[in-house]
């Protein structure tokens, strides 16, 4: 788990940032001496967390305008990869 930089007081749409944890698995194939397949899947969970609530922020712009809400992100990944030794 990591924490979020952002406090409440200064949390704003564009820089939602929140505590967040990291999941990841992956796998290697080596199907012959030169030949090597991997896969692997990763998450990225970020906490919901209230943007907008701040009037401190300069220009109204930055601060989101009147956008008030949750921010909820997470990220999925795929990676594939296939090395060949020559």
């Amino acid at each position: 788990m990591e924490n979020g930089v952002v406090g409440d007081d200064l949390r704003i749409p564009i820089l939602p940032d929140n505590d967040r944890r990291f999941y990841g698995i992956g796998a290697s194939f080596t199907p012959s001496r030169d030949t090597t397949l991997s896969v692997a899947y990763g998450i990225i969970d970020v906490d919901a967390s209230v943007v907008g609530n701040n009037d401190q922020v300069t220009p109204v712009e930055v601060s989101g305008g009147e956008f008030k809400g949750i921010a909820d992100l997470d990220a999925d990944f795929v990676s594939f990869s296939l090395i060949q030794k020559f």
